[in-house]
Formats: structure tokens, sequence, C-alpha cells
């Protein structure tokens, strides 16, 4: 209602407000513009970022293939200055060390007796078979010499990748030249394991001489790969009472409470935190007790007391390994760890934390699946019916978009678990939300394909031992256990030509067909199982069907096919049961390198 005229001394306020105005929004632009520009940055960093990861896996395998080389190198360079610091301190050891060499690649002359000129094949057996000079305190050098050349059990370097045989010793060519040889003693034992190593001309000459001189830890390896599958065997009774310990991890302290259960591999414990010890990370970011107790502590809930740090938390799990597989454990601790990392680790059952009661005697934390009507894993499922109820049909559908899920997450870390089963797949269920989540566990078998276990020419003492048995865990024992030998596991796993997920999706898609028809096909050997199998068939396995039957194989065959598909359309629904069995028959190719993408098979079962 006033003119400017009116407002008078005013205008020059009003004026400067309005420019004022005008440079906070020419402000506001730049800002704007700015942050247009920031976002396209961060979208090319993050395009960047990809780029630099695929350089980096793709350096990983030219450094995987490279390091051997590496590896020759250094250690001709090592033996040259051993050679010459032994020249210049006593002329004399060069001409001893070439004559030790001598020794190690020719065997000592053994006078013949007369039987032996009358019959000159050598015997079967020349070692004592009772004798207990290999150093295992539990089984007799024949038990230990004849598990290792059980080619059930593992298999010869040549038969998995020839390739392999010049980075590490084959375990069962070295036990079969020691059970031809004669030893009475320590000494004659160490110089027949290196006339059996330098039998093995394929491995890199410097790594064979190294481990001719330290011939007393390949003994130690021998003996330990073979006591780990001859404790399994052994019905030694195993102390499931609760300890009274408190145990001391990175992440804290804990103590057992109750039991849970048993395996070959150990004693399960239900078990409480006590104290929870925040990482440098954590403590770098200033966060808080309670912030601690929520992201750390996890399990289904348990009444403790309020003193403990877990009191908000969840229960945790406690697994006393057992020492004559500690090795293996650490192993699967590594691996574990790994993998519960990045994107997809929710589908993977994580280690918290490691504890040393000793040297010794290992035991892992790890998260406890909250259980559904006392189901756990795939067994219980499978025993309960559970894939096979018309209620539970939505449930199981998911359940296999799991399972890829978190096997694409493994796959993508390089990862080949190797022991793929129902009792290694756990269901977490959730209550307030009714739905259920499959995680993988157990990955004492799995292999990082990019940073294989394998001995080295620099190692000596307790790291040579145990990357020579690390060694023979990834490249030569056999996966699963050997029930159904038809099966196609994933011993060609070195073999660049398929995906890394290749290898596992065998095992998946018996996986499935376990979903499909309620039966633990793995586990065909029990007869329960096998009665349900031949129902399913309509015909009866002949005598020796664990020799014979092979699932892929089966399918072929429209009979068998036919009876499958019934059994998925029923059990997944008609059309996901139908693209499902689809991809199923596929995975089980006997190529890896034919077998289907998993990002594919994701796509497609996603869609549906």
């Amino acid at each position: 209602f006033f003119s400017v005229q009116q407002l008078g001394g005013q205008q020059p306020q009003w004026a400067s407000a309005g420019h004022a105005m005008l440079e906070d929004a020419a402000q506001c632009e730049q800002l704007q513009a700015a942050l247009r520009a920031s976002e396209d940055a961060r979208h090319q960093l993050e395009l960047e970022v990809d780029r630099q990861k695929a350089l980096v896996k793709q350096l990983q395998e030219a450094l995987h293939h490279s390091q051997a080389a590496r590896e020759a190198l250094m250690s001709q360079l090592e033996l040259l200055k051993e050679a010459q610091s032994a020249q210049h301190s006593n002329g004399r050891s060069i001409q001893l060390q070439t004559v030790s060499l001598a020794k190690f690649m020719e065997p000592e002359p053994v006078a013949p007796s007369p039987g032996l000129l009358a019959d000159p094949s050598p015997p079967a057996r020349t070692y004592r078979h009772d004798s207990h000079l290999l150093g295992s305190e539990q089984f007799t050098d024949g038990c230990i010499l004849e598990q290792l050349m059980d080619e059930r059990y593992q298999l010869p370097l040549s038969a998995t990748n020839a390739q392999l045989a010049a980075r590490g010793p084959d375990f069962s060519l070295l036990a079969a030249h020691l059970s031809r040889c004669p030893w009475e003693s320590t000494e004659a034992l160490h110089d027949r394991v290196q006339e059996g190593l330098a039998a093995q001309t394929a491995m890199l000459a410097p790594l064979n001489a190294h481990l001719q001189l330290h011939a007393a830890q390949m003994v130690r390896a021998l003996v330990h790969a073979a006591e780990t599958y001859l404790s399994r065997a052994s019905h030694v009774a195993q102390d499931t009472s609760v300890p009274a310990v408190v145990l001391t991890g990175k992440c804290g302290t804990y103590r057992p409470t109750r039991l849970l259960g048993k395996g070959s591999a150990g004693v399960v414990y239900a078990c409480e935190q006590l104290s929870v010890t925040p990482t440098a990370e954590q403590l770098d970011a200033s966060v808080s007790a309670d912030c601690l107790t929520e992201s750390w502590v996890k399990e289904e809930g348990s009444s403790r007391s309020a003193k403990h740090a877990t009191s908000q938390g969840r229960e945790l799990v406690l697994k006393r390994v057992k020492e004559s597989v500690v090795l293996s454990a650490e192993h699967e601790y590594n691996i574990g760890t790994q993998l519960s990392t990045w994107r997809g680790k929710k589908y993977i059952v994580p280690y918290l934390d490691r504890c040393y009661e000793s040297p010794t005697k290992l035991w892992l934390v790890e998260q406890r699946v909250k259980p559904h009507a006392g189901k756990v894993d795939f067994v219980d499922y499978l025993k309960s019916g559970f894939f096979q109820d018309p209620a539970q049909q939505q449930h199981t559908r998911s359940l296999v978009r799991q399972l890829l899920k978190g096997l694409r997450h493994v796959a993508h870390q390089g990862v080949i678990l190797r022991d793929v089963k129902p009792d290694n797949v756990l269901v977490c269920y959730h209550a307030q939300t009714g739905t259920f989540e499959a995680q993988w566990a157990d990955y004492g078998l799995a292999v990082n394909v990019y940073n294989l276990r394998r001995p080295s020419a620099f190692q000596t003492g307790e790291d040579l031992f145990k990357d020579l048995l690390g060694w023979w865990y990834d490249t030569q024992k056999i996966v699963p256990r050997p029930k159904w030998k038809a099966r196609r596991p994933p011993e060609q796993c070195y073999r660049l030509e398929a995906p890394t997920s290749a290898y596992d999706l065998y095992m998946l898609a018996i996986l499935f067909c376990c979903m499909g028809t309620g039966i633990d096909i793995p586990h065909i050997d029990k007869e329960s199982e096998k009665t349900k199998l031949e129902a399913v068939l309509g015909v009866s396995l002949p005598e020796n069907y664990l020799e014979e039957f092979e699932m892929g194989s089966a399918l072929e065959l429209q009979m068998y096919s036919d009876a499958f598909l019934a059994c998925f359309e029923r059990t997944f629904g008609h059309h996901f049961g139908r693209n499902l069995f689809r991809w199923t028959k596929s995975m089980l190719h006997k190529c890896p390198s034919e077998r289907p993408c998993i990002e594919r098979i994701v796509e497609s079962l996603f869609l549906d």
C-alpha cells in the first residue's frame, strides 16, 4: 500500500536484500551443480573400483601361475648362496654335501640274502607292519601306509591335474614307495623318504631337494594325513562333559554352559560371552559398548545376568575341535572369515572368534542358528517332510534361491566348498517374520583356488609341516567320504576351463534332488534312504549301486527323469519345479565346463 517514495529511506535496504536473495539463489544453483558433478564422479569412481577389482582378480590368477617359477628362481639363488658360503668356510663341506645328495638320489645297496637270490622279485611289503617308526602313537606303520595308498580316500596328483605335480609332493606315491622299501630304523626311514621324493621328478628341483633335507617334516605330514581318516573311523569315546574353563579370544572371553551335540570333528557346546574386546577399528570409531553387544554377540535369546556383556545379545556356540583335526579347523576358520565379508555374507554361518586353550586345543566361536521345531540343518528338514508340505512351498522356493545366492557369493570369493551336502546347510528361523534363511556351513574341506596351501623351499619346522598337510588337503584328499563312488565331486577344481562355481554346482543339483524328493541322496548307503529312492524310481537298485549309480546318468533316462520331474512339480510348484528341474539336469553334466553359469540360474529362478 506504500509507494517507493513513501518508503523513503528504506529503499536501499530492500534493494540490498533483493541482491542478497539473488546471490543466495546463484549459490544454491552452484551447489546443486557441484552435487550433480559429485554424483557423476562417484558413479565413475564406482565403475573404476569394479574395473580395478576385475584387474586384481586377473593379477591374482597371473600371480598364481608365476609364483612357482619365482620360487624356483629364488630357491636356486639361495642354494648358490649356501654353496658359496660353504666354500668360503670349509672347502670340504661341498664334497660332503655332494655325497649326501647322491645318497638321497640313489637307494643304499642291500646285501642279497639266499632267499632273494632264489626269487629276484621283491616282497610286497618289507617294513614291519606292526612297528611305530613313522611316529604315530595310535596306529601302526602298516595302517598309516595302507590308508595313504587307498584310492578311495585320496588321488595321485596326476589324476587331478598333472601340473600340480610340479608344486608339491604326491603323498600316495611316496607311501607306495615306502611300502616297497626296507627300513628298520628312523634313519633308514628318512633315507627311504628321500629316495621316494627324488623319484618324483616332476616336482621343481629346488623344492624337491629342500623336502629331502627335511624328511622328518615330510613323515609328520604323511602320518597326520592318514590319522585324519583313521581317527574318525576309530570308536574312541569323546569327553562330552562341560569343562569348567574360561576361553580368551580376539573378540572377548567365553565359557561353555551346556552340551549341544558331538560329531566326528569335535563337541559343540552352548556358551556365554563374559566380556567383549573391541577391535582397533571399533576403538578408532569410538563405538559404545552397547553397540558392540548388539553388533557382535548373536543368538536366540537366553536369560543371563545383566552383569555379562552379552545380556542384550544372543547365545553363541563353542566348538571344541579334536586335536587330530586342529590344522583343518584353523583353515576352516580362515575360509569362514573370508566368506563372512561383503555382500552375500548373510548366507554364510560366520565364525566370530577362535580360542586356544593350549597349542593343540582349539575352540571355535560360532553364531547359533535359530531352530524351527527342533530342526537345524537340511537333514532335519528332509526327515520331517518339510519340503513336501504344500503349506511350505513358498518357503521351499525361497530356500532354493538363497542356496544359489550363497553359493554365488562363495564362488565370487574364489572358494570351492567341495563338501556340499544336506548336513552342511543350516536353516535359521526368524520367528518374528515367520521366514527361513539357508546358510552354508563347514568349510574344513574348502579351497581357495587363488591361494592354494603349498610348501615352499624357504620353510622349515612347523610352517613347512602345516603347508605340507594343507597341500594334501587342498589337492589330493577326496571329498566327500567314499560312500557314493560314482558321484562327480570337484576333484578337477584346479582346471581352468570352467568357472569356480561349476564344481560345487553338481552337488548343489543333488541337494535340489533331495529337496524335491525328501531323500538324503548323498547318504544312500543307508537302507532307509535307498528304499525311498527305489520307491521314487520305481525299480530296485542293484547290489553294487554304490559303485555304479550316478544321478546325472540316471536322469538322462526318460523313465527316471519323469519320476523326478513329478516330484519337483509337487514340491516346488508346477512352473518353478519344471524350471528348476531343467537347470538341475544341466548342473549334473559330466563335464564341469558344460554346466551352466550360476548367474544365469539365479536370474532365471528369481524371475519365477
